[in-house]
């Protein structure tokens, strides 16, 4: 459960030590406007095919002199930045979309692909081999395979050719094996075929020749787990996507090639297929071929979408379709692109969130070195990003310029040669976490409770050190050992009162005085502090051994105080001093008095009291906030080498407005790997929620465009109030509820089913085998520990 590093606690640490980080080095990503001209998009396209990367570059079906980029076209560059939109006219001057550079003319790289070709096949018998294959223009296939397979001049681009340093007059058979082709019968197969074909590469794949493909991901991670919430598009049903498009179409053309391109130009689906033909039967046939992704353990999920064609047509084909269809807008489904990369691991060593690390692997700095060369200035990018630990796309973050900064997940450095050693940073938890917040407009600081929950993780070390202490009757214990002697006397008296002033029967004033009451925290003084004895923690532990290693553990952590009480002869003051005070000589604190014999002649009694740490988490109630957050980190853990789901969060935010206003106080916020923020009200007992707690809830989510919200006590679901069944929330805007059934489980799972955060409850019967349970794997932690010591032996003595 969790990543066992305390790294889902979004607070102010940067990273300190080694750490594994993936690099990926390749081109920038770019942008090209295309109008409503078939050829001038071939053009592009073609232009698109002759860069290295180039085929995963954005297409953008708009006015070259636009002073926005449409929806949802703006979909496939969010968070790409810097970014450059290159008009191909030559004439215009540079301009911006915002933060985005406008540039006339094409893209410009000093790392062409016909020099990578080049510089690996000099001397070379056996050359890469490219077929480039299309329909007739007029034909109603010729945009489905000039978007899948792409396509290439008679004659290299006089440009790239000079950025390469090769000769004006070279064509692509010096560089290449090529053959041409105008493909008589175009069809579905066919197209199939040619996108499988082993010999050869169509010029989309010869364009990302020895670069690896980078698909974008999800934009919605957090939100498929939750019970009665449509999936969106991009994650339910992965590439397999199907594009019906009107021939002619340049909005279709854009639209699946930047599909494919998202997707890192697979040898299947997306695929397009033209209005006019049998989409039926293609389709299926594609199917039959395997062409699509299977996704998880259920149906795999398909769509068809289409910038030119109505939903109700589309609904009437996926009709005639075998399996799960649904139709989808371009918007659903159109993603940010990530241009393809070499990747490779190292190891970082950071020391303030900042470390050193070669711009580029061995392998890399082999395969462009044998390149020609013509300016000798690399136009390449080195990004960085933790392993299994991709930042989220916050823009927050992205830098603004075309320097080294935060930018697609990572940190991308901009190396001036592949030898370099480049610096890299990277983010604090709470940074990230705060800029999420700024993304909407707010302001976000940590808040009391939150400071001190997260003090006390941090002396725990990782959320899993909770395990330790997910016992209902040992947290009840904790609990009496944060109060006053006598608080509990006063609850109930003042209880009493209460309801005698009630008499009038205002039932609503009567339960908010007992929720305020049950509420009411107060930080003992010294001499009114409670203590524990051992005797009292084998009794709640159910044995010796339990108690012992529980103890153990909870003076290690830092979370309770040994020491000694004794009575002062003097003046009768009952006095309890840490362990560390006690030496020969000690003074009663009362009137000082030196104390001869103040344990008496039996032996010393150790009584173990809550230190400052745990007095704060229970006067801020923040604990329970604790408890959440480490259940969500292991609900959202990774799986099977996947990146948690989760980022991260912080037990305890105050959100405010640009002018300062505090506007919501958010007890657990989480952050998604893909920037969506969740929040939560968190409680310690169950009778004190109210519909104002949420009401407040359904604001700050609002506020925060949350694709859910949650609720969660630490109480068994059997002592809440009919509130917190009323809370469940399955509609629009969700709501999870969470008692102990979930923060109290030692290994935090979502479960499959249709119904995965569905209320639970717990009989009296259960609540005893949990406590059993729990006093079972304290007792018997010791012994597997020693175990992991002495791999293979698990018949250790316990050493009673």
């Amino acid at each position: 459960m969790g990543r066992g590093d305390l790294s889902e606690l979004l607070d102010e640490r940067r990273l300190r030590g080694p750490m594994g980080v993936r690099r990926h080095l390749g081109p920038q990503l770019s942008a090209l406007v295309v109008n409503d001209d078939q050829g001038r998009a071939q053009a592009a396209i073609e232009y698109c095919c002759q860069r290295w990367g180039g085929a995963c570059d954005a297409l953008l079906p708009m006015d070259p002199n636009a002073a926005s980029i449409p929806e949802p076209w703006s979909l496939t560059i969010d968070g790409a930045v810097p970014v450059s939109i290159y008009t191909g006219q030559a004439n215009q001057e540079m301009r911006k979309i915002g933060e985005i550079d406008v540039l006339p003319g094409d893209p410009w790289t000093v790392e062409p692909l016909l020099s990578i070709l080049a510089g690996r096949s000099a001397g070379k018998e056996n050359r890469p081999k490219v077929s480039v294959a299309l329909p007739p223009s007029d034909h109603p296939w010729f945009l489905g395979y000039l978007a899948a397979l792409g396509s290439w001049p008679l004659t290299p681009d006089p440009g790239l050719l000079e950025r390469g340093g090769l000769r004006a007059d070279i064509g692509f058979d010096a560089l290449v094996e090529i053959s041409r082709e105008t493909v008589a019968n175009p069809s579905g197969s066919d197209l199939l075929d040619r996108l499988r074909a082993f010999t050869s590469s169509p010029p989309t794949r010869a364009a990302t020749w020895l670069l690896a493909p980078r698909p974008s991901p999800s934009r919605t991670s957090l939100e498929l787990d939750l019970p009665d919430v449509a999936a969106s598009f991009d994650k339910a049903v992965a590439r397999n996507i199907v594009v019906v498009y009107t021939p002619g179409s340049i909005l279709d053309l854009c639209l699946l090639w930047d599909l494919r391109a998202a997707h890192g130009l697979p040898d299947g689906l997306p695929l397009g297929v033209p209005a006019s033909t049998d989409v039926v039967s293609t389709v299926s046939q594609w199917q039959s071929s395997f062409a699509y992704a299977p996704i998880g353990f259920g149906d795999t999920g398909f769509c068809l979408v289409s910038a030119s064609v109505s939903p109700e047509e589309l609904a009437s084909i996926a009709a005639g379709l075998m399996g799960n269809w649904r139709v989808a807008r371009p918007v659903d489904v159109i993603q940010p692109l990530r241009p393809p990369a070499r990747p490779s691991t190292d190891t970082a060593v950071f020391d303030g969130g900042v470390a050193h690390v070669a711009a580029a692997s061995p392998a890399d700095r082999d395969l462009v070195s044998g390149r020609p060369s013509r300016y000798g200035v690399l136009e390449l990018n080195s990004q960085f990003e933790l392993l299994n630990q991709a930042l989220p796309p916050i823009r927050s973050l992205l830098r603004d310029s075309l320097s080294s900064g935060f930018s697609g997940g990572g940190y991308e450095a901009k190396p001036r040669r592949l030898d370099d050693i480049v610096e890299i940073q990277w983010p604090s938890g709470w940074l990230v976490l705060e800029s999420a917040i700024r993304d909407r407009g707010l302001v976000a600081r940590p808040s009391k409770p939150g400071r001190t929950a997260a003090a006390l993780l941090r002396a725990l070390g990782s959320l899993d050190e909770l395990e330790w202490l997910i016992d209902r009757p040992l947290l009840d214990r904790l609990y009496v050992l944060g109060e006053r002697r006598g608080i509990s006397w006063f609850r109930r008296r003042a209880a009493d009162l209460a309801r005698t002033a009630a008499a009038a029967g205002d039932d609503e004033r009567l339960a908010a005085i007992e929720r305020q009451l049950l509420a009411l925290t107060a930080r003992p003084f010294e001499n009114e502090q409670h203590d524990v004895t051992f005797g009292t923690l084998k009794s709640d532990l159910r044995s010796r051994q339990a108690a012992r290693e529980w103890l153990r553990w909870a003076e290690g952590k830092g979370l309770l105080v040994r020491g000694g009480q004794f009575v002062c002869q003097n003046c009768g003051l009952v006095s309890w001093q840490a362990i560390g005070e006690l030496g020969p000589a000690l003074s009663c604190r009362g009137c000082g008095q030196a104390l001869v014999d103040p344990f008496g002649e039996e032996n010393l009694t150790f009584r173990y009291r809550a230190s400052e740490l745990l007095l704060g988490a229970i006067e801020t109630d923040s604990l329970p906030h604790a408890y959440a957050l480490r259940w969500f980190a292991g609900a959202f853990d990774r799986s099977f080498g996947m990146a948690s789901r989760l980022y991260g969060g912080y037990p305890g935010v105050e959100i405010l407005d640009p002018e300062g206003t505090v506007v919501a106080e958010v007890d657990v916020l989480l952050l998604g790997a893909d920037g969506s923020l969740v929040p939560g009200e968190v409680k310690r007992h169950g009778s004190g929620l109210t519909q104002g707690d949420l009401d407040k809830l359904d604001d700050v989510a609002a506020r925060l465009g949350s694709p859910w919200s949650f609720v969660a006590t630490t109480d068994w679901f059997a002592s809440c109030p009919p509130i917190w069944q009323e809370a469940s929330r399955r509609a629009e805007a969700p709501r999870v509820v969470l008692t102990g059934e979930f923060l109290l489980e030692p290994y935090p799972i979502v479960l499959l089913g249709p119904d995965r955060f569905g209320i639970q409850t717990t009989d009296d019967q259960a609540v005893a085998d949990h406590h059993k349970a729990f006093c079972d794997r304290i007792e018997h932690r010791h012994k597997w520990q020693r175990a992991i010591r002495v791999p293979g032996r698990l018949d250790l003595d316990d050493g009673d």
